[in-house]
């Protein structure tokens, strides 16, 4: 399998897209942390805007790069399944 199968079964588009949308329908638990990643990556960057609330800024950042892992994580398990890249 390759880019074309992932394509095929999820539409074209942008590479994280697909492999999103992979990651949304065959990981579990992969919706969940993608809607989180979401959350915590939106609430960091109305903290990041109010200045003067310097308020939990710090730990929205640390709970997106955690989550950022954790999609990356099941994104190579997607590539792996679909024989992409450097995934073995």
């Amino acid at each position: 399998m390759a880019w074309s199968d992932l394509w095929d079964q999820y539409g074209k588009g942008k590479g994280a897209q697909v492999v999103n949308r992979a990651i949304r329908n065959e990981v579990i638990g992969g919706n969940e942390a993608l809607d989180a990643l979401d959350l915590v990556a939106r609430l960091r960057r109305k903290l990041a805007k109010r200045t003067h609330l310097d308020l939990g800024l710090d730990e929205a950042r640390v709970a997106e790069e955690q989550l950022r892992s954790i999609r990356d994580t099941m994104a190579e398990e997607v590539l792996r399944r679909y024989g992409i890249g450097g995934a073995d």
